[in-house]
């Protein structure tokens, strides 16, 4: 097992509205395979009722016997937002950079690009964890395709305090 997990802060509510229009999928976990050189890959096979998909999860340490949660489900999401700034300032560009990458970036760089955005180690400082270049390339496998529904934006502002809100080793 790896370090001691610790929750993230509770997230300030949103509308039934806005919920509502979040492509919530629920998924059956049917097998969880081992990715051979990787400490951090599992691929899972889910399916979701009129499909499967293998889907690649840095969660190999998260548990004693990652092979536990087969035959269970799990609600698989992937929220993209559009992020502006509020404003030209350098702090407001580079808030809207970061938020992107935490909000968008962090789900689409590593499957398109074999990276992480590096605005990830800025966020989390030594909590952002080293991927290997053979990770990379399992992530980056290709893929047949991807769908994408913008429901809402997000103007950003810089907010000191967020930033030092995220979880950082020291």
């Amino acid at each position: 097992m790896s370090k001691e997990f610790r929750p993230a802060a509770i997230k300030q509510t949103i509308s039934f509205a806005e919920f509502n229009r979040i492509d919530i999928r629920v998924g059956t976990i049917n097998l969880v395979e081992d990715v051979a050189g990787s400490d951090k890959l599992l691929k899972l096979t889910v399916d979701f009722g009129d499909h499967c998909r293998s889907i690649l999860a840095g969660m190999k340490q998260e548990r004693a016997n990652p092979r536990e949660i087969e035959g269970r489900q799990a609600l698989f999401v992937v929220n993209l937002e559009p992020k502006y700034p509020a404003s030209r300032s350098s702090a407001d560009l580079q808030a809207t950079k970061r938020a992107d990458a935490y909000m968008n970036r962090q789900y689409l760089d590593p499957v398109f690009l074999a990276r992480y955005p590096e605005e990830m180690s800025e966020i989390f400082g030594e909590a952002w964890p080293e991927w290997s270049d053979d990770d990379m390339q399992l992530i980056a496998e290709p893929i047949d395709f991807l769908g994408v529904n913008y429901y809402t934006r997000k103007v950003e502002r810089f907010h000191p305090e967020i930033l030092e809100s995220f979880p950082r080793e020291s």
